[in-house]
């Protein structure tokens, strides 16, 4: 029995030998020919080759860096597949492995979008789920999902990414293989560039993963929003509207967009949402900062990209107050609220510059007056003129002002001037 089996031996050996012997002439005949790869075809398909002949024939093939030959890996994934139940034993895993690497880089390299359905197979074979599979794989093909463009296959991907994003309560090994795989689907999600990749994608940029995994789902997180450029306004409002998603998850959505290449009105219509989301969430001492830098950032940016929705006002009225009568009065905030009122030129806008206006007069008739609501004066006289629209009231309200008696004679020319310059609009 040992003698045969070292018969066995010494004739696999010759064999493997001679096999390469013949591709490195079948390999210089490709290379001056046109690619004839029916040579390594036949022996793949060759009956009775075991799981390392058939790897190194795919080896030979990757590194001879050949093109277009898309239907060859297309056809080597096929009798992979065929094969892979005549491989099971711990000793050939290896092999299947590097087998596997070698014909998804390949159909990845051509493209082949032919060879979706062979390579969820492949991906399914090589789930995380169950062992030996450490996630190389997997991540692998996943990826050669999205660059041969697979997208019957996208929400395939994004259910792991939502599965993975909620597991926290793992292992250092689990916990591994996860991250791995989540590279994999953010990067194939980041190409197929689809719609519903967005929420996974931007989930997993703020999930339990480790720094690195976070940072490269918030790349492509970055360039999901750059590719769905004309309808990532719509998606991202809807992530700020639904009540299930954290501030961390809304916050990253809002930014994110915030600075991209999205167009002026998607941006608008977000930073409303993001005002309202602002105050949908208890501030604590975790959070509160969090609050409150996006409340800020999303005003500064209804000023620059105007009112997408009525609501602002409402809020922008709320926070103005708020800041008016906390303990200490956070008058930079007043102040940014009025600079944006102005920006946006709009009735509503004044509407609420008068009424700030009104309550100061009111203060200072009744010798509530101090600094800051001198300064708060100044600063919303201005404001109604930069604004420059016809109000029915301001103009009344400005003319009394800067007649009486009460206030000094600089406080009277600020309404004056505001004055002036509401009475030059035609």
């Amino acid at each position: 029995m040992k003698i045969l089996i070292f018969c066995n031996i010494i004739i696999s050996m010759k064999r493997i030998s001679i096999f390469f012997v013949i591709l490195l002439f079948a390999g210089m005949t490709v290379f001056a020919q046109s690619q004839d790869m029916s040579f390594f075809t036949q022996e793949l398909n060759r009956s009775g080759a075991t799981i390392f002949e058939i790897r190194d024939v795919l080896q030979v093939v990757s590194e001879m860096n050949l093109t277009g030959i898309g239907d060859f890996y297309f056809g080597a994934i096929n009798t992979y597949i065929r094969r892979l139940p005549d491989f099971p034993s711990s000793r050939e895993r290896v092999a299947v492995e590097e087998s596997a690497g070698y014909i998804i880089r390949g159909l990845a390299a051509e493209k082949h979008t032919a060879a979706a359905p062979q390579i969820w197979t492949l991906i399914q074979f090589f789930d995380i789920a169950s062992p030996p599979n450490d996630g190389k794989i997997m991540s692998q093909a996943i990826v050669a999902m999205g660059e041969i463009g697979g997208r019957q296959y996208t929400q395939h991907i994004t259910g792991f990414l939502d599965s993975y994003n909620t597991r926290t309560n793992i292992n250092d090994q689990i916990r591994t293989q996860i991250q791995l795989v989540v590279t994999g689907c953010t990067k194939a999600l980041e190409i197929l560039s689809e719609p519903i990749g967005v929420k996974p994608v931007l989930v997993a940029s703020t999930a339990w993963y480790d720094t690195d995994i976070r940072n490269i789902a918030s790349n492509s997180l970055e360039n999901l929003i750059e590719s769905l450029r004309e309808v990532i306004g719509d998606i991202v409002y809807g992530i700020m509207q639904d009540p299930m998603n954290s501030l961390e998850v809304k916050n990253k959505a809002y930014s994110v967009l915030l600075g991209s290449h999205a167009p002026n009105e998607a941006k608008a219509k977000v930073a409303a949402a993001a005002l309202e989301a602002s105050y949908s969430f208890f501030p604590t001492s975790q959070n509160q900062n969090m609050i409150r830098s996006m409340r800020e950032n999303s005003i500064n940016a209804i000023g620059r990209y105007g009112v997408a929705e009525d609501y602002v006002y409402p809020y922008m009225d709320r926070t103005y107050i708020e800041a008016y009568y906390t303990a200490n009065t956070d008058l930079q905030t007043m102040i940014m609220v009025i600079r944006v009122l102005s920006e946006v030129k709009t009735l509503e806008g004044v509407d609420i510059l008068v009424g700030k206006l009104r309550e100061i007069h009111t203060r200072r008739q009744s010798g509530l007056w101090t600094e800051n609501e001198r300064i708060l004066m100044r600063t919303i006289t201005q404001a109604i003129a930069i604004a420059g629209l016809r109000h029915p009231e301001a103009s009344s309200l400005l003319t009394l002002i800067s007649m009486n008696s009460r206030y000094t004679a600089a406080e009277q020319s600020w309404a004056r001037d505001a004055l002036n310059v509401l009475n030059a609009i035609r």
